[in-house]
């Protein structure tokens, strides 16, 4: 008997990392819109690309989750890269993020696309409990 090896689908997980980008980039552009034009804060960029890109990560996890088996380990692993592109990009415009801060953002971007994973797991399992219910319903005639 041979152990089956475990295998990345990178499509997914690439699949996942654009839709967290494009959520990230829409909810940061809207939130910096609402920050401009309702508040006196001098610099909305930065709460914007904060608020943006929390979610954005969860929902790279969920879009990789729903497409894989492994959604957790996945999703995690979208996290990942999001957070390494995200701290490529950052650290290449001169971010002072100290070691720490970075280390403590790829631990959360870890977690935060595991747990898109997750949901999408649950979510998956849910639909095909109930899609086994109905198909076990007896109808009386």
């Amino acid at each position: 008997m041979t152990a089956m090896r475990p295998t990345v689908q990178w499509i997914a997980v690439f699949v996942g990392a654009a839709a967290g980008f494009l959520s990230a980039a829409f909810i940061a552009t809207a939130v910096w819109a609402a920050l401009s034009s309702l508040t006196a804060i001098d610099d909305p960029v930065t709460a914007a690309v904060i608020a943006g890109v929390l979610p954005g990560l969860a929902v790279a996890g969920y879009v990789t989750g729903r497409m894989t088996w492994r959604a957790v380990f996945h999703g995690g692993l979208v996290g990942v890269l999001a957070a390494t592109a995200v701290t490529l990009m950052s650290l290449a415009a001169g971010s002072p993020a100290p070691p720490l801060v970075i280390i403590a953002f790829f631990g959360m971007a870890m977690v935060l696309g595991g747990a898109g994973g997750f949901v999408a797991d649950r979510l998956k399992v849910r639909k095909r409990e109930r899609k086994l219910a109905e198909s076990q319903t007896i109808y009386p005639g």
